[in-house]
């Protein structure tokens, strides 16, 4: 746990000498939900907690997706692609750590970041509701390390880092535009739940719902998640590959 908290702490400097990764995750979202909203708010509404925890849920999925494509995801490849990894690797001796420090350091911050959302948004509808805090605070402690278990799997593929930062904005637009998708098909709902976006969605409906089925499909994937990133993890390339697209 001690080199774990040494690269964190080395990650959270690093962030605070790089303030922009903020525009991404937080003010990208604000300022979209503002415009979406801005009539709403101006009315004087008021919205009850079910409402509103629907109304936050493709946001709350954009911070954590956005912190996990961008904070996590590209700053280890980058880290491998300048040499860097390796010289992590040499010193804390473990493959796993190299992702799982920034993960959990990213988990506080995206922590963070949705409860003041959330926050934000109560206000706005006259709602100070401390339930829904503890809802969102359950959803992103859910939703959070399956998310990054699965877009783990792009730190595994050999490609150059123009190709990667496409890739990874194209996947971010992708799981945020389907994050509403539904089928009844039950392989393509199983395959469909990969998107974290759409795996969020169902854990909220699961939760209003008190759906015991939809907790189950919701942990059963997560979980499945969590094991493609353990096994990423253990498999995490430390040296830039020669030969990419």
């Amino acid at each position: 746990m001690k080199k774990i908290r040494a690269l964190m702490k080395f990650d959270l400097e690093m962030l605070l000498d790089n303030r922009l990764a903020f525009v991404y995750a937080v003010i990208f979202p604000l300022l979209f939900f503002a415009m979406s909203n801005w009539k709403n708010v101006m009315a004087q509404q008021t919205y009850d907690a079910e409402k509103l925890i629907i109304l936050l849920t493709p946001y709350l999925s954009y911070v954590v997706m956005s912190n996990t494509l961008n904070n996590v995801v590209l700053m280890v490849y980058g880290r491998r692609e300048d040499g860097f990894l390796k010289m992590y690797y040499f010193i804390v001796e473990r493959r796993s750590y190299l992702l799982l420090a920034p993960e959990i350091l990213y988990y506080f911050i995206s922590l963070i970041e949705c409860l003041g959302f959330t926050l934000l948004a109560m206000i706005a509808f006259h709602n100070l509701s401390p339930m829904l805090l503890l809802q969102v605070l359950l959803i992103i402690t859910v939703i959070y390390f399956p998310t990054c278990g699965i877009l783990s799997l792009l730190v595994l593929l050999p490609i150059k880092p123009p190709s990667m930062t496409a890739l990874s904005g194209g996947v971010l637009l992708l799981a945020v535009l389907t994050y509403s998708y539904t089928t009844t098909f039950l392989p393509l709902r199983v395959l469909t739940m990969f998107n974290p976006t759409i795996l969020t969605s169902d854990l909220i409906n699961s939760m209003l719902t008190q759906s015991v089925a939809g907790w189950g499909w919701v942990l059963g994937v997560g979980l499945m998640d969590c094991a493609i990133g353990y096994l990423c993890m253990t498999h995490l390339p430390i040296i830039s590959k020669s030969q990419r697209v």
